[in-house]
């Protein structure tokens, strides 16, 4: 299994660092990452939901750099800082549209389920199931209450 892993390594590394051969170190994560969230032929499944059950999150960082690391990596062009302000705040109107939408469908839930709730209503001496926590404290089922 090492041998298999260590070749789909290479692969990866190989098709990413076709210019420059001397970066490869640096592509490591990302061919890592890749090959962590693509699911197998076999299994149908990423590794990651194997080994931890739950499915890969990727940062939103990598789908659109803030500022910070727009500055980190020398991005300084006036034309560019411009749009990718204007990217954070459609950003920021998705996430308000989101929410908004979000409470909307919560309170169409609620008002169906209010709709469909039926009431009861009990007279005097009517039978009815009574429910008591203490009953609850003997161990056995088979015990008489």
């Amino acid at each position: 299994m090492v041998k298999v892993f260590n070749k789909t390594l290479e692969q990866g590394l190989t098709n990413v660092c076709v210019v420059n051969h001397n970066d490869w170190d640096e592509w490591i994560p990302t061919i890592l990452l890749a090959y962590w969230t693509t699911p197998t032929k076999l299994t149908k499944h990423t590794p990651l939901i194997l080994v931890y059950g739950k499915e890969a999150v990727v940062p939103i960082e990598f789908v659109r750099p803030s500022l910070l690391a727009a500055q980190a990596t020398k991005l300084s062009e006036e034309g560019s800082i411009k749009s990718h302000l204007a990217e954070l705040m459609g950003l920021e109107e998705d996430i308000f549209l989101a929410h908004c939408h979000q409470t909307i469908e919560k309170l169409h839930k609620k008002a169906w389920h209010d709709r469909h709730i039926k009431r009861k209503e009990f007279d005097k001496g009517d039978l009815v199931l009574l429910y008591d926590i203490k009953y609850h404290r003997h161990p056995g089922k088979l015990e008489m209450h």
